[in-house]
């Protein structure tokens, strides 16, 4: 599982150099990430099917594939993996390649803090992306009606609906409005039935009974909405 479910950051390093890779493993090991050491590409497919890795460290000159050419392949099929190719043979040409296909590039011999500063930016843009989709998911339906509800109708200036047209839509709307109340019951699909009838009703100019609490059946959404944490669109709180 990845770093945005479990809070755990895997990694792969891949290396052909054992002391390379141990040293890699000391670093990252004790900063409390999952690292996983192999020293080909090929060994490092073999461990895809079993392991969700977050970051992978490659150095460049693997052997059967360069790591460019295996970061590549990586993002291609795990596109939320986040690549740093770490070489000893440097160069305009590979480095512009590395930013061409968003591949951290990190030259050799390198400081603890570049490895460190990977793991951290990564971490940092998964938190960023969950705590915005987490205000996405937040944000309540929109706009809000009031404002311009009571003259919605004139507006639209349409026919007045035949009687039995309304009593259909009420009838609806009373239901939709029971099913919202009971406990475990509530649904956004329910909530937007119950919204769209509602303007509708307004959009047509019914005069629709009130409920046998005597409220409106505007009212009585607002109020459900209000029991359920949801913004209310047709009532203003009383001041």
């Amino acid at each position: 599982m990845s770093y945005a479910e479990t809070g755990q950051v895997n990694i792969l390093v891949i290396d052909d150099d054992p002391d390379m890779l141990n040293f890699m493993a000391e670093v990252l090991i004790p900063e409390g990430y999952q690292v996983i050491g192999v020293s080909s590409a090929e060994k490092g497919l073999e461990q895809l099917p079993y392991q969700t890795f977050d970051i992978a460290f490659l150095d460049q000159k693997l052997p059967g594939m360069d790591g460019i050419v295996f970061g590549k392949y990586l993002l291609k099929n795990n596109p939320h993996m986040h690549i740093a190719l770490v070489t000893g043979h440097s160069g305009p040409k590979l480095e512009r390649m590395s930013r061409e296909h968003h591949i951290t590039y990190i030259e050799k011999p390198f400081k603890i803090e570049e490895l460190l500063e990977v793991v951290d930016s990564y971490k940092a843009k998964i938190d960023a992306g969950q705590r915005h989709q987490k205000e996405v998911d937040a944000t309540d339906y929109a706009p809000s009606f009031q404002p311009f509800f009571e003259h919605i109708s004139d507006e639209y200036g349409l026919p007045e609906a035949p009687n039995r047209l309304q009593k259909l839509l009420f009838q609806h709307i009373r239901d939709l409005l029971g099913e919202l109340s009971l406990s475990g019951r509530f649904t956004e699909e329910k909530r937007a039935m119950a919204l769209s009838g509602l303007l509708a009703a307004q959009v047509f100019g019914m005069k629709l009974p009130r409920l046998k609490d005597g409220t409106t059946p505007w009212e009585a959404y607002d109020a459900l909405m209000e029991l359920h944490g949801k913004r209310k669109e047709f009532t203003q709180d009383e001041e």
